[in-house]
């Protein structure tokens, strides 16, 4: 698929997960990948974790940590783009309680 390029940064560096051995990619991806896939069938994009620490061949160390939307569609733009701020949100959160755990602090949700 050919058209715009859309990043929505994570805000989390791939190598502070690595550092309290978080999952981040994993986290990101989903188990099997399903959460990206969700993404791009809901809103009919391509969506794909890029940037520093990500697997990607196309990653570069300028670019930080993004899951990238390309679409031609503008509403399949602003779709993908809210689904991927709500992952991003979730997995920061999971990020930020396993950090604190990781200083011996125990965090409840409820």
């Amino acid at each position: 698929m050919t058209g715009d390029e859309l990043k929505v940064y994570v805000g989390v560096e791939a190598s502070a997960a690595a550092a309290i051995a978080f999952p981040l990619i994993d986290k990101l991806n989903g188990p099997d990948g399903l959460y990206l896939k969700h993404i791009e069938g809901t809103a009919n994009v391509r969506a794909s974790v890029q940037g520093r620490g990500s697997s990607a061949a196309t990653a570069t160390h300028a670019d930080g940590l993004h899951i990238s939307i390309l679409t031609t569609d503008a509403a399949g733009r602003h779709g993908a783009q809210a689904l991927a701020e709500n992952l991003i949100d979730t997995v920061r959160k999971e990020f930020l309680i396993a950090q604190y755990a990781d200083c011996g602090h125990h965090l409840s949700l409820m």
